[in-house]
C-alpha cells in the first residue's frame, strides 16, 4: 500500500469505524495499490465527504482534489 492509499484508509477508518466488514474489504482492495497513481485513481470512488476529509489530511482544498481528478480523467 502506498502513501495515498494509506491516507484514504485513515479517512475511511474515521468515517466507518463501526463497520469492520467494510473496512476489511477496503484494506484488501487498497493493498493492491502499487503506487500513488493507483491511490489517486481510487479517489474517483469516494463521495464528496471522503474526498474533503482526504484533502484536509494532506493540507489542500477539495477543489484541488477535484482539479487533480479532472486532469487524471483527461489522461
Amino acid at each position: 500500500m502506498n502513501y495515498v492509499s494509506n491516507i484514504i484508509l485513515e479517512v475511511m477508518q474515521e468515517r466507518f469505524k463501526d463497520d469492520q466488514s467494510y473496512l476489511g474489504d477496503l484494506i484488501e482492495d487498497l493493498k493492491s495499490h502499487e503506487n500513488k497513481y493507483d491511490g489517486l485513481m481510487y479517489l474517483f470512488k469516494l463521495d464528496t465527504t471522503s474526498k474533503e476529509m482526504f484533502a484536509q489530511k494532506i493540507g489542500v482544498s477539495l477543489e484541488d482534489i477535484e482539479s487533480t481528478l479532472e486532469v487524471l480523467r483527461a489522461l
